[in-house]
């Protein structure tokens, strides 16, 4: 057996184990049958306004997509706490996971 049938082997058998990974966490984190959804919330005029870019989000929804969970929806509010209130009560009827992020630019100081 040469080397480069040595090597497919390995990446056959790694691409394998990934699949068994994978459809594992799948089934551990359906729920009915279904794949459990979230919503990412993140707070902050900062965010709305522009002042700073939401990098928090991508690495939450990559995190949770490589875990099974399926990422349904991302939403920005501002620092409202009806508001937030109100996108939370709604996120909670629409998704299983609901995860709120926040204080990603400077703070107010009065």
């Amino acid at each position: 057996m040469g080397l480069n049938e040595r090597f497919r082997k390995i990446e056959m058998r790694k691409a394998r184990e990934a699949e068994r990974e994978r459809t594992a966490t799948e089934k551990r984190f359906k729920r009915d049958g279904e794949m459990i959804k979230a919503t990412i919330i993140t707070i902050g005029d900062e965010i709305l306004i522009g002042q700073i870019v939401d990098t928090n989000s991508a690495s939450i929804a990559k995190r949770l997509n490589e875990a099974g969970i399926s990422v349904d929806e991302r939403i920005s509010v501002g620092d409202d706490a009806e508001r937030i209130a109100a996108t939370v009560r709604g996120a909670l009827d629409r998704t299983q996971v609901v995860i709120l992020t926040g204080g990603l630019g400077p703070r107010r100081t009065t």
